[in-house]
């Protein structure tokens, strides 16, 4: 082996993940003096798995069959997707036995310092995985005919995984006595996440902050009624928000002249007849939870603005009056500075799965 092709040599091994030219260096001067043992044997290896090993056309695994081993096994669940980074993630929850479900390996992270963007990821195929709901109301139509109009919408022939029913609604009393029902065992409006997270996570600091004691007194009924009322009228508040999204000028179906007739509530009707003139003010909500956040003006602006329900002439008159708009622009430098100095030392997707199934 001549100097050239010798370096050479080294510089591919350097070209590794966590290999520089002095590691380079050791490894190939250990594989030429072990070359009947492990470099031939090396190379032979490398070219059976370049022929062999390929990618998986659904998920992105690599395996010696397509579609790949997980995805074709039956023990699998087809309802759950493990989005991932890599394979050495795959490997990683493997070893756990935690994910009995699929996964799509999106093929790296977002890195604007290495010139990765959304394109190069594996995103497109991920889309035709992930299925969608279809939210109808079954006073007007039947789950055959929500079927329906889906497939006409797509253009093809669907098999729904099944038919969910929303029983919407909350408790009257959320603490009684040595009880206390905190998050979905308190109230469901919707399947949305954020909603039940954020509603939980005020109730459990309200009830830790103001009502948790050393000594408990079980009997208190004043102040037991006190916490009851606050997480009610979290509740309602929630239900008003919701509301609002049903505002519209859509009377193209017996459904929406239903909830133009029947489901706007006086709560909705107010806040529209105030906003009219005037933006979404702090000053519109009542302040019940101490402080905590909750569903006020920063949260309704999209919602109502969505509608065309913003007033465009108040908007252009406050913006000016408070300078809103270098005001909006510092807010954002700001949180994007801090942003970036939170991340700087974070760990990335693939040493926060390594970590969790290490420990």
């Amino acid at each position: 082996m001549s100097q050239d092709e010798l370096q050479k040599f080294i510089n591919l091994i350097s070209r590794l993940p966590g290999i520089g030219q002095r590691s380079a260096q050791r490894i190939a001067l250990y594989l030429i003096k072990n070359k009947q043992e492990l470099m031939l044997p090396l190379e032979e290896s490398i070219k059976e798995t370049a022929s062999v090993v390929k990618k998986c056309t659904n998920c992105g695994i690599l395996d010696v069959i397509v579609p790949c081993k997980i995805c074709s096994s039956e023990n699998r669940s087809k309802t759950t997707i493990c989005i991932v980074e890599d394979m050495a993630d795959v490997w990683a929850f493997e070893r756990s036995g935690y994910h009995k479900g699929l996964y799509h390996v999106i093929g790296g992270l977002l890195s604007a310092s290495k010139n990765f963007t959304e394109q190069d990821l594996n995103l497109n195929k991920l889309k035709e995985r992930i299925g969608a709901g279809y939210v109808y109301c079954d006073q007007f139509i039947s789950p055959d005919q929500a079927q329906e109009e889906i497939e006409k919408v797509l253009g093809h022939k669907i098999e729904p995984r099944r038919d969910i029913k929303f029983n919407s609604g909350r408790l009257e009393k959320y603490w009684v006595k040595n009880c206390l029902a905190i998050g979905l065992s308190s109230g469901f409006l919707e399947p949305l996440e954020a909603t039940s997270i954020h509603s939980t996570l005020i109730q459990i600091i309200l009830f830790a902050t103001e009502y948790l004691k050393k000594e408990m007194d079980f009997n208190n009924e004043e102040l037991i009624s006190n916490f009851n009322n606050r997480i009610g009228r979290q509740f309602d508040d929630f239900k008003t928000f919701l509301n609002m999204h049903y505002v519209s000028k859509r009377r193209d179906s017996k459904f929406w002249q239903y909830v133009a007739d029947e489901c706007i509530s006086e709560e909705t009707k107010k806040f529209i007849s105030l906003w009219q003139d005037e933006l979404p003010s702090l000053d519109h909500f009542d302040d019940y939870l101490s402080g905590l956040p909750h569903v006020q003006s920063q949260l309704y602006y999209p919602v109502v603005d969505g509608l065309g329900l913003l007033s465009k002439e108040s908007a252009r008159e406050q913006m000016s009056k408070y300078d809103l708009r270098s005001t909006s622009r510092k807010y954002y430098n700001d949180f994007s500075e801090k942003f970036n100095e939170i991340i700087k030392d974070s760990l990335t997707h693939s040493q926060y799965i390594n970590l969790s199934v290490n420990s």
